[in-house]
Order: structure tokens, then C-alpha cells, then sequence
């Protein structure tokens, strides 16, 4: 299937491309379809679960835009809990992984990639009428708070 442009990273486009501009302003538009990248603070830390209520809320309730596609890897604490029996070990001690964070329409999925390296975190939606604010202000309030 086509995604209606062709825009290859070995373009040969001056400084002024308006579309690698929209690119790294994390807004490329083609056919109505926009794209928002959102990139975490380095070394920002986010709750999984705060992160799939976030999330349920953009893709159930259409609370910035409609989003038909979403990715991307964040850093959190490990949700892993089968070794993690000790109670003298919290959350908040444990190394941080990357989890990855998929999603197609209503139905997403975020899996920890512990051999995944992260040092920030980003996450790109794909839809129609993104509201960029919601999606940033959204993401800030899955942070975790630093140590």
C-alpha cells in the first residue's frame, strides 16, 4: 500500500524542505493525515500504568484528535515483578527499562524492551486533527517524579 508521498531520508532537499521542516517540528501533513512526535526530558521517567490511562483516554475518548496510529519506546521501572519478590526492593530502586508502545486505532499494547536502549523518549501519533498540546500536556503528567 501507498502512504501518499514519497519523502526518502536520502533526499537531496535544501535547508528550506517545508516538508523536513514539518518533520522535525513533529507536524507532517499528507491528505489530512498529520503526525505529532512527542520527545520526553532526557532521562524522564514514565509510570506504564499513568501511560496506558493517558492513552486510553486519547484513543477511547478522542481527547486530542483522532489518532489511528501511535509508537514509540519510553523509559520506566521494570513492571516485572516475578524476581522482584523482595519487599526491600521498590519500584523506585530498580534500573529503568525501555517499554515499547504500540497501537493501531483503539487497540494498543506497551511491553517492556529490556534490551532496548533509551536515553529519551518519544512517541509519535498519526491521525486527523492532533491537538499537540493535549498530547504534550498528557505525556507531562505521566512522569514520574525525580528521585
Amino acid at each position: 500500500h501507498s502512504h501518499g508521498h514519497s519523502h526518502g531520508h536520502g533526499h537531496g532537499h535544501d535547508d528550506s524542505c517545508s516538508e523536513c521542516k514539518q518533520l522535525e517540528e513533529g507536524k507532517l501533513t499528507a491528505g489530512g493525515i498529520e503526525s505529532v512526535l512527542l520527545r520526553g526530558e532526557v532521562d524522564a521517567l514514565y509510570d506504564p500504568d499513568k501511560i496506558r490511562s493517558w492513552l486510553a483516554d486519547v484513543l477511547w475518548e478522542g481527547s486530542a484528535g483522532f489518532v489511528y496510529r501511535c509508537k514509540g519506546l519510553f523509559r520506566g521501572p521494570s513492571e516485572d515483578d516475578e524476581e522482584m519478590q523482595d519487599v526491600a526492593t521498590s519500584a523506585s530502586s530498580r534500573p529503568p527499562v525501555a517499554h515499547a508502545l504500540q497501537g493501531v486505532g483503539k487497540l494498543f499494547e506497551i511491553e517492556e524492551a529490556p534490551a532496548v536502549e533509551v536515553p529519551r523518549s518519544k512517541l509519535l501519533f498519526i491521525g486527523r486533527g492532533l491537538k499537540r498540546d493535549a498530547l504534550e500536556a498528557g505525556l507531562r503528567k505521566c512522569q514520574m517524579p525525580n528521585e
